[in-house]
């Protein structure tokens, strides 16, 4: 395997000296209250681009995996797949000590906060790095700052969008070159503290109430005649 500098095409800085747990997640759907994760890669990096570890999962959620169109990931292939709380702690020892990073790593670290919270445990995170607001501070000359938009300028193969070991590979080599722009340009990293989250669960959602009346449409204001 090709370690995230080699990948990159440039030399991992020594400007931010972090140990770096590369994530990503695809889950069956948007709310992590509500939604399940179903697959997980973490991708475990030196400061220095030396790749430590790297693992992936397929995970039974418990509950059906929603948007298949997606993620490509159908009952018959999670069949049999272990449930988190099975591997959490295999996950825990890989994110402990380290910056977690994702590309909108709000999305995936609410999604393992909660899948640990399910089992009984805290998320081993103490700060995260998301590189999707990294790349907003170095502005890129890109349409948009998907990642696999990103990994395009950076000359990062992408193999596979949607499967969490391909992005975390992809997002490895993101990293490591928008590293050395953010360091080219003196910049700080938008690192964000990530203090234990004790309690994931959200209010219920209240219903919306039905009317009674139809919509009249849109407002047409009355034409006003004028005074003699």
């Amino acid at each position: 395997m090709l370690s995230p500098t080699a990948a990159a095409g440039t030399r991992w800085v020594p400007d931010y000296p972090h140990d770096w747990a590369i994530v990503d997640v695809e889950t069956s759907g948007f709310r992590a209250a509500t939604h399940r994760v179903l697959s997980l890669a973490v991708l475990t990096v030196a400061a220095d681009g030396t790749v430590h570890g790297e693992y992936s999962t397929l995970l039974d959620p418990g509950c059906d995996p929603g948007p298949v169109h997606v993620h490509g990931l159908t009952p018959e292939r999670l069949r049999g797949a272990p449930p988190f709380d099975q591997v959490a702690e295999r996950v825990e020892a890989l994110l402990r000590g380290r910056v977690l990073v994702a590309h909108n790593a709000q999305f995936d670290y609410s999604f393992l906060a909660q899948e640990f919270l399910r089992v009984g445990k805290l998320l081993p995170v103490a700060q995260r790095l998301c590189t999707l607001a990294l790349n907003r501070r170095l502005a890129p000359p890109t349409a948009d700052l998907k990642l696999g938009t990103l990994a395009a300028h950076y000359g990062i193969r992408h193999a596979k969008a949607h499967d969490a070991l391909e992005d975390t590979r992809a997002l490895a080599g993101v990293l490591g070159a928008s590293l050395a722009a953010a360091s080219s340009l003196g910049l700080s990293l938008p690192l964000v503290p990530c203090p234990p989250r004790a309690n994931g669960s959200y209010g219920p959602r209240i219903p919306k109430m039905r009317c009674s009346y139809r919509s009249p449409g849109p407002f047409a204001p009355a034409a006003h005649s004028s005074r003699a």
